[in-house]
């Protein structure tokens, strides 16, 4: 049985590394990534001409993960591991090739163009079939996109399957860094423990959604702002509804347009209040669910309620889009549905339900 305690004044003293929501603020010992881990790293050592897709939501860990492969290997150089797929040069490549033996590219995503992406991806193949060498192209779902995969053919393929964050996962990593902290053991600290949030809390974070929407950049961003709700004070640190209530008024969402409101009225309040409270057991909806069910002055469509109400939800943090963005009719269309909640939203509906009703009212 754990015996850890873990205080207020201890948390305050070490958030920002606690929380540390990328490798480049705090470099942490890896954590529980190992099947895509051995995945990558089986690529990697095949020094096959193959290419590597690795894709999830943005914040969900994939830069971390190549670079956690790339440390397996030792390999001396003090750049910057991988190229963003905008930048991507002969040059550039040519530095990779002679550093790692094979080719890295991030961010090939919503963030960046659709020219560019393309422009980046057939500069890499071109290269990558010249030198007949393992590559890795990470992004969001954007590399999910049968056009952008295409361009690799006949280059085999082959897909590095992310661990959707779950609560158990979620837990493993956090306590992973507590250790390390701390200087704690696993006795001290186990995997499953959990020493930061109420179990309500945890579940608005981290809900038991029919798709993973949880990524650890949201989760620990969340978590980090909700922390310095408390002060540094020598009690037993656990983070409440109390807590959720005062960061979310501190943190208020984007008032909704004429034209979102109905739709967070009639369709996404009572979704996440009523239907699924915590986004317990919430399953995505498309942009043609909501047409049937809301009716709203200016759309006349579930594309032009896509354009006008859903996508710049997605823009502001509140929904994830889950469909595969491309290229439709010469514009990049970035937040095709369906669409899930963010657990930015959850934990506003959590702790202040009543004002989230009337903001949509």
């Amino acid at each position: 049985m754990s015996t850890f305690i873990l205080t207020n004044k201890m948390v305050l003293e070490k958030c920002q590394a606690l929380f540390a929501s990328s490798k480049e603020t705090y470099n942490f010992p890896t954590a529980n990534r190992e099947k895509s881990r051995h995945q990558l790293e089986e690529h990697i050592q095949g020094k096959r001409s193959e290419v590597a897709y690795i894709s999830d939501f943005q914040g969900a860990g994939k830069s971390t993960l190549m670079e956690m492969a790339i440390s397996t290997f030792r390999f001396k150089t003090e750049t910057t591991a991988m190229v963003r797929v905008k930048d991507v040069t002969a040059e550039r490549l040519e530095q990779d090739l002679r550093i790692f033996g094979m080719l890295f590219v991030d961010d090939a995503d919503i963030r960046t163009s659709w020219k560019k992406i393309i422009q980046g991806l057939e500069l890499l193949r071109d290269f990558g079939v010249t030198h007949r060498c393992p590559i890795v192209v990470s992004g969001d779902f954007t590399i999910r996109n049968e056009a952008l995969r295409e361009l690799f053919d006949p280059i085999p393929r082959r897909e590095i399957t992310m661990e959707p964050v779950d609560r158990q996962f979620f837990l493993e990593a956090l306590n992973s860094r507590l250790r390390y902290l701390f200087g704690k053991t696993k006795e001290e600290v186990p995997d499953d423990a959990n020493y930061i949030f109420d179990d309500e809390l945890l579940e608005c974070l981290v809900p038991d959604s029919a798709v993973s929407v949880a990524t650890f950049r949201e989760i620990l961003t969340l978590a980090e702002g909700l922390s310095y709700q408390i002060e540094p004070t020598e009690e037993e640190f656990l983070l409440t509804k109390d807590q959720a209530k005062l960061y979310c008024r501190s943190h208020p969402l984007d008032g909704p347009t004429d034209q979102q409101r109905p739709f967070l009225k009639s369709w996404l309040v009572p979704f996440i209040t009523q239907l699924h409270p915590r986004g317990r057991g919430m399953k995505p909806f498309s942009a043609e669910e909501v047409f049937r069910t809301v009716a709203i002055s200016g759309v006349e469509d579930s594309d032009s309620l896509s354009k006008l109400v859903l996508e710049p939800l997605c823009r502001g943090g509140v929904l994830h889009a889950l469909g595969l963005p491309g290229n439709r009719d010469g514009i990049f269309d970035r937040y095709p549905g369906p669409y899930l909640p963010r657990p930015k939203l959850l934990l506003h509906a959590y702790a202040e339900s009543e004002s989230l009703a009337t903001a949509s009212a």
